[in-house]
């Protein structure tokens, strides 16, 4: 790849890093640390591992066929199409929800002021979608080059002084025995990190849209340098905050907040603490602008989704879906908020959870898609690709069931 022109050919991974610098990074990632010290570390790279090839496959299948995995889903049967459709009506309220309260919170402790969450969440998702009617994809790749970029540079460099001046020796390593507790929690966890499952549909969406922006198809070498790009980036990060919350607040006795703007506050507060007291403001509006991209970036998925759902499921021509489909996202993640937000961290957890009982089903879809007859041999997984993609499936389904069974039957 000529390295002159790198500019051009990235784009959906640092999409795909921005989506999962989200709740995934700056909550769960530094409330494991805080919880379990470095003992979470290699479940983090276990979890990155399990999903790789899932997640991966959405732009490995755009790349080879031009199309989005959603007409690889539709393929299967009109029954599929319409599983679908409801699983993505459910998730994006749950998950654009909890993303607008973690911007919420980010934004009240910058601003310093006090205000109902629902209010400023409806507010803030209306405001989004106003501006994804305007910018659309060139936008929201524009923004995220310089947002992602800078935002990995804070992060690494914060966790660079804070290695410096911490005595690691009162950090564990080991986690505490297997119980019921610990399973749930590690689900809530794996279920938002690096992103949740369907970031896989998202990175075909982001893909067809590059080549629609590139005039030609975003080749499949392309493509994978610019998913692992992202991949790489989104768990870097995750290890980073995990790392600042182990240093901060494992051991500290300090309790997670349930508010969000509190939540905000607090790790803001973590950063800056190691950093200086003069960064809280350049950490706060970092932090803010990062956890923006990431809303505009999810909505912006979503409504890709939708759209595209719309086209082949009615014959008959929309005029402007993007936008219907924005509306329907924004009112629905305001109605989440208002139904079910009694505690900002026990909804992340319950979103996180659902989520992840999700991955099995578009690991699965994602597998077959790779080796339906519309993807040429040559762009097949490998297989040792194949086999690690198999095991993942099989993982993710085990955890899930058990998951499922201690949460509800047992």
């Amino acid at each position: 790849m000529n390295i002159r022109n790198i500019g051009q050919r990235i784009g959906p991974g640092l999409l795909y890093a921005a989506a999962a610098v989200g709740v995934s990074h700056l909550v769960q990632s530094t409330r494991a640390g805080g919880d379990y010290g470095f003992a979470m570390i290699p479940i983090i790279i276990a979890i990155a591992l399990i999903k790789y090839p899932g997640i991966r496959f959405g732009s490995d299948y755009a790349a080879a066929t031009g199309r989005t995995l959603i007409h690889s889903y539709a393929a299967i049967g009109a029954w599929v199409t319409a599983i679908y459709a409801a699983i993505i009506l459910l998730t994006m309220a749950f998950v654009s929800a909890a993303i607008v309260l973690v911007v919420n919170g980010l934004l009240q402790s910058v601003l310093a002021f006090t205000a109902s969450d629902f209010s400023i969440a409806a507010v803030l998702l209306g405001l989004t979608g106003v501006l994804l009617f305007s910018g659309k994809y060139r936008a929201l790749e524009g923004l995220n080059k310089i947002v992602v970029p800078a935002f990995t540079l804070l992060i690494v460099v914060t966790t660079v002084v804070l290695a410096a001046q911490t005595q690691w020796n009162a950090v564990t390593f080991a986690l505490p025995a297997l119980n019921a507790v610990l399973i749930m929690y590690i689900v809530q966890l794996a279920g938002w990190l690096l992103t949740p499952m369907d970031g896989s549909v998202l990175q075909s969406l982001w893909t067809t849209a590059k080549s629609e922006q590139l005039g030609r198809r975003f080749q499949p070498a392309e493509s994978r340098f610019d998913f692992n790009l992202g991949y790489s980036v989104s768990l870097v990060l995750a290890l980073c905050f995990l790392i600042m919350g182990a240093g901060v607040l494992y051991g500290s006795g300090i309790e997670v907040p349930a508010a969000s703007g509190a939540f905000a506050t607090l790790v803001i507060e973590l950063f800056s603490g190691i950093v200086g007291d003069w960064s809280f403001p350049l950490i706060g509006l970092m932090a803010l602008l990062v956890m923006y991209s990431t809303l505009l970036t999810v909505l912006d998925g979503f409504a890709r989704n939708l759209s595209t759902l719309a086209d082949i499921a009615i014959p008959v021509t929309i005029e402007r879906r993007y936008e219907i489909s924005v509306v329907i996202i924004v009112v629905s993640a305001v109605a989440v908020i208002g139904a079910f937000m009694r505690s900002f961290t026990a909804f992340i957890d319950f979103a996180g959870a659902l989520t992840f009982l999700l991955a099995p089903l578009y690991a699965g879809l994602n597998h077959r898609a790779m080796f339906s007859p519309e993807v040429p041999q040559e762009h097949r997984p490998t297989p040792v690709l194949r086999l690690w993609s198999l095991f993942g499936i099989v993982v993710m389904s085990v955890v899930a069931l058990l998951y499922i069974w201690l949460r509800w039957l047992a």
